[in-house]
């Protein structure tokens, strides 16, 4: 190969990579042959930041080195599922990636696409070949999923922030209520029901539609709001102007 490749035509050399996934390797699985560039002549090509694309900027040919002439890469992938789980997410979750997906698709059936389509590319059904097919899809419908939550603008720890603003304020208004009760005051079922009242004229974050109108207030402010809101309940249960 190095005494050829200084007369050879192409610019850009793909080398057959050998993957070991759960610990071996099987070329019965998806990813037998698979490619990847790793030389190429000076401005045939360029490395590149991007998470699996590595080189871009290709010009000219592009050869293949066969991968049954014994030269390839030996790629020790993943130890177990544990860790594919593991890359899965943390690869999902950088910014400059490669994701090709029409997001137009429906979940629903994107999920089943991508299954059908790493299990086509296999040969055999033996377990281990269908467990490397399977999590190979489960890497596709985890970026899919993240990308639907960035097109859909979803932000759970401010959702979150929200619901424990909301039960906090509950617990407060509990503790009241104990209080107004010692004191002769409303009974517990009036303060709750005010409470509940209160709490549905307000929109649900959670339902379509119905967007609260305080989820761009910081977690901090969400809170002082709802205790505001507490406090006019109790104001109003025992007879005075909030």
């Amino acid at each position: 190969m190095r005494e050829n490749a200084g007369s050879h035509p192409a610019g850009v050399f793909r080398f057959p990579k050998r993957e070991y996934i759960l610990g071996r390797h099987n070329q019965d699985a998806y990813y037998w042959p698979s490619y990847n560039i790793r030389a190429f002549r000076r401005g045939s090509a360029e490395f590149v930041s991007t998470r699996h694309e590595e080189v871009g900027g290709i010009e000219g040919e592009v050869y293949d080195v066969p991968h049954d002439e014994g030269v390839c890469i030996l790629n020790l992938s993943h130890r177990d599922t544990f860790q594919w789980i593991e890359k899965t997410n943390r690869y999902t979750n950088m910014q400059d990636r490669v994701s090709f997906f029409d997001t137009n698709t429906p979940l629903e059936a994107f999920a089943q696409e991508r299954i059908a389509f790493w299990l086509a590319q296999s040969r055999s059904r033996s377990d281990y070949v269908v467990s490397a097919a399977l999590l190979r899809a489960v890497y596709d419908i985890v970026d899919r999923v993240k990308l639907w939550e960035a097109q859909d603008g979803l932000d759970g720890s401010r959702a979150f922030a929200a619901v424990c603003a909301e039960l906090e304020a509950t617990y407060d208004i509990a503790d009241r209520a104990k209080l107004w009760e010692a004191q002769d005051g409303p009974d517990g079922k009036a303060v709750f029901a005010a409470v509940q009242a209160e709490l549905e004229a307000r929109d649900n974050a959670f339902r379509p539609g119905h967007r609260r109108t305080d989820t761009d207030i910081p977690p901090h402010r969400q809170r002082s709001s709802l205790k505001t809101v507490m406090k006019k309940i109790g104001s109003r249960l025992r007879g005075k102007r909030p």
